[in-house]
């Protein structure tokens, strides 16, 4: 175990088992719903992550475009949608801060997982993004 500090979070990372776990994982969740709304997180997945969350997903051992669930929570103003995207590694929380410094969080997994993670102690993450509607199709109210 690799013991990861996130902005006031203490949390323990089996990389190897969290690797194994993702390759082994089937389809990202966007691509697994590929409606329009799905379909338009995953055009725009490259560009969604800040530097410190993509090495933070490294440092996990998730390669950015292997989220487990996406949820669109819908427009938040013309052109942009907001969705919720859940990340799951092999692991554990140690140590919650008082007060999240930002949106970024983690729980001990709610949401059900790929087969490859069955039966491991898993730790979701929860990120909120902005993403620009890019699809041709009309973007949906």
């Amino acid at each position: 175990m690799t013991d990861i500090s996130f902005r006031g979070w203490s949390l323990s990372c089996d990389p190897v088992a969290t690797g194994r776990a993702q390759a082994n994982a089937g389809v990202p969740g966007a691509e697994l719903c590929a409606c329009d709304t799905c379909l338009n997180f995953a055009t725009a997945r490259p560009a969604l992550y800040d530097p410190t969350t993509r090495a933070l997903l490294r440092q996990l051992s998730i390669p950015d475009h292997r989220e487990s669930h996406v949820t669109d929570l819908g427009p938040i103003q013309p052109g942009y949608r907001l969705y919720i995207v859940l990340f799951h590694f092999v692991g554990e929380i140690r140590a919650c801060p008082d007060a999240p410094a930002d949106d970024i969080t983690f729980r001990p997994r709610t949401y059900p997982l790929p087969p490859s993670f069955a039966d491991l102690s898993v730790v979701e993450m929860s990120i909120p993004v902005e993403v620009p509607w890019g699809l041709s199709a009309p973007e949906p109210a």
